[in-house]
């Protein structure tokens, strides 16, 4: 199947390079720097659609997006290197409006792919093509902007809602309500035009948004903002499509040649080609230490000397999480403790210090360097699976589709299945669904969402004894750079 390669038409530079470089609110006019043939031309449109996709996808940098989510919960640390430096502030919960991270990975990348979308959206009309690729362009597009919001809205609460790219620098957020009903409105309005995943048109790239990608955000959003009954009704539209399933063998599922597989519901597609306008998925380097070579759990990959010299960063896994899995559960077989050093010697990871195994779900065999070629897996038809399971027990308590559900993730690991006589109350069941959370999404930035909604991301830290642990720090503060240049926007509360 083609895959998405979002820099891949010269005409795509042209409006990276003519874009890219700005502030996102301080670019000039769009007319001004794209000619009108680019915004006529299908392969001029679909560049700006590329455009877009690429800031969706935090501009290749998705570990900063599981970094943060995991590193300021209780799953993983980082303590060596250079990004050590940049995950403290949320190991520590001490951001602040000018942390960049905040800025550049969670709020620059997201308006600058909404100013792509609305870029398309404003002259997808003039273009000459059939009327049925307008109105699937347009539904892109759409579904992008969307997409952005709902995870902005996640990330920060109400925003600006950026319509037009003609709009003034100057916009005060929106208000709640604006805002959910944007979200859920678009979200659910794109899936008439998008392709069936089963069906995608002639030349449509593995990666763009189909059916199925629109109902994996709106399932997720309705789950994020505790409408039960929508969440669960639109997880089974999503299942209903009759294309998504689990994948059979959970360790080799994240490998390369496996990454079209219908287990994908949204993914962020990679490649292990540098300079060829592709992304690279670098989380393996950042997670292996710079003396491994090879180890036992993961016998498909050896290090190739002397090139592919690990970052010196030791992404690593918290004890607790390594000794919770059940005997014999598959995914913990990519969690590596032993290795192979480049001097022949077994080591062990946990034997050096405390929090120190790696999670190596992300490796690829043919890495060039430290460029790896594993899809980042955004959303997942297994997080489809225990969303609709959370959203039925949260409406009704223990229920058997719950269980069954929750089931259907744990037969694919290879552990116990559950009974409903193993739950008495709606809390046990919301806790064991949490808890597969952590050993199926491990390393996928899911767990501050996860702790979120259930009210116990600050309760979660203060037990780890975090003082800087507030209410206020549920949503992060707006960035100084957005401060600056947009003088209507409130900050957040405490900040």
């Amino acid at each position: 199947m083609k895959r998405l390669n979002i820099k891949n038409f010269v005409l795509a530079l042209m409006v990276v390079f003519a874009f890219g470089c700005e502030d996102v609110l301080d670019s000039p006019p769009y007319a001004e720097l794209a000619p009108d043939n680019v915004l006529s031309s299908q392969k001029g449109i679909e560049a700006l659609l590329y455009s877009s996709y690429d800031y969706q996808y935090f501009g290749g940098q998705s570990k900063d997006w599981v970094n943060i989510s995991e590193c300021m919960t209780d799953l993983a640390l980082i303590r060596e290197g250079g990004e050590a430096g940049n995950v403290a502030p949320f190991s520590n919960w001490t951001w602040d409006y000018t942390t960049p991270w905040i800025n550049n990975s969670l709020w620059v990348s997201r308006y600058r792919s909404i100013r792509e979308a609305n870029l398309v959206i404003a002259n997808v009309d003039g273009l000459d093509a059939e009327q049925s690729v307008k109105n699937r362009i347009l539904a892109e597009a759409r579904y992008l902007r969307a997409a952005n919001y709902a995870m902005l809205y996640n990330l920060f609460g109400p925003v600006p809602l950026r319509m037009s790219p003609s709009e003034p620098g100057d916009k005060p957020r929106a208000s709640d309500e604006e805002m959910l009903s944007f979200i859920e409105t678009e979200l659910d309005a794109v899936v008439e035009d998008l392709p069936h995943p089963d069906s995608r048109p002639s030349g449509y790239e593995y990666g763009r948004a189909t059916k199925g990608s629109a109902l994996g955000y709106l399932t997720k959003h309705y789950l994020n903002t505790r409408q039960w009954q929508k969440a669960a009704e639109t997880a089974q539209r999503l299942m209903d499509l009759d294309y998504y399933e689990l994948f059979p063998d959970f360790p080799t599922m994240f490998m390369v040649q496996n990454e079209n597989s219908p287990e994908m519901v949204v993914p962020f597609p990679c490649t292990n080609e540098a300079n060829t306008g592709g992304y690279q998925n670098n989380w393996f380097n950042g997670a292996m230490s710079q003396d491994f070579l090879s180890s036992p759990k993961i016998p498909q990959f050896e290090r190739v000397l002397p090139v592919g010299t690990p970052w010196p960063t030791n992404f690593s896994v918290r004890d607790w999480v390594v000794d919770s899995f059940e005997e014999g559960d598959t995914r913990k077989n990519l969690i590596v403790d032993e290795y192979t050093a480049t001097n022949g010697e077994t080591k062990n990871y946990r034997d050096q210090r405390p929090d120190n195994a790696r999670n190596m779900k992300f490796f690829d065999p043919n890495a060039k360097g430290a460029f790896h070629g594993n899809d980042f897996p955004y959303i997942r038809f297994a997080d489809i699976l225990l969303s609709r399971a959370e959203a039925l027990n949260e409406m009704s308590g223990p229920n058997s589709e719950s269980v069954d559900l929750l089931n259907d993730v744990r037969v694919r690991a290879g552990v116990s299945q559950y009974t409903l006589g193993d739950f008495a109350s709606k809390e046990e069941l919301r806790d064991a669904i949490l808890q597969e959370r952590v050993w199926e999404f491990l390393s996928e930035g899911k767990r501050r969402e996860d702790l979120l909604r259930h009210n116990m991301l600050v309760s979660n830290a203060q037990e780890r004894g975090i003082g800087s642990a507030v209410e206020y720090r549920r949503v992060f503060p707006i960035p100084q750079n957005e401060a600056d240049t947009n003088m209507a926007i409130e900050q957040n509360e405490g900040y």
